[in-house]
């Protein structure tokens, strides 16, 4: 990847965490899932220029997940609250989701694709902390 756009992916990813980090501080669902929604789209652009380069099928497979990871994620209006316990659980599961396919963004990352720096695998680690944050957050306030 060329200088211009690691430093463009950098500085948006570095964005999205802080978006989703303000997020979970300030108890912000919305806030918090624009960060990760923006940091899937980031993830989606990187795989799609990285298989128009290298026509790795490993490209194509993070694409498809990081396309699920930024449905999941895109801010809905459902209330998540001890009221509406189908929707906890359906919320659960989904989190669950975004914590799988960011870890095996961080494996990709860090081990299968050596042209992707370093620092984008510790965002992946990084938002892998910050959903488990929130989901222990949240689930001290239902239980």
């Amino acid at each position: 990847m060329n200088i211009t756009l690691d430093l463009i992916f950098t500085i948006t990813a570095a964005l999205s965490v802080l978006v989703s980090a303000y997020g979970l501080a300030k108890s912000n669902r919305k806030s918090y899932l624009y960060g990760l929604s923006f940091f899937s789209l980031i993830c989606i652009i990187n795989q799609s220029i990285a298989y128009y380069h290298g026509k790795s099928s490993y490209h194509l497979l993070m694409f498809f997940l990081f396309i699920i990871h930024l449905a999941l994620a895109f801010p809905n209006s459902n209330n998540y609250t001890i009221e509406n316990m189908p929707a906890v659980k359906l919320a659960t599961k989904i989190v669950l989701s975004f914590a799988m396919i960011n870890i095996i963004g961080a494996i990709f990352a860090f081990t299968i694709d050596d042209t992707i720096s370093f620092h984008f695998g510790c965002f992946h680690i990084i938002f892998i902390l910050l959903i488990f944050y929130g989901s222990i957050k949240e689930l001290k306030k239902i239980y």
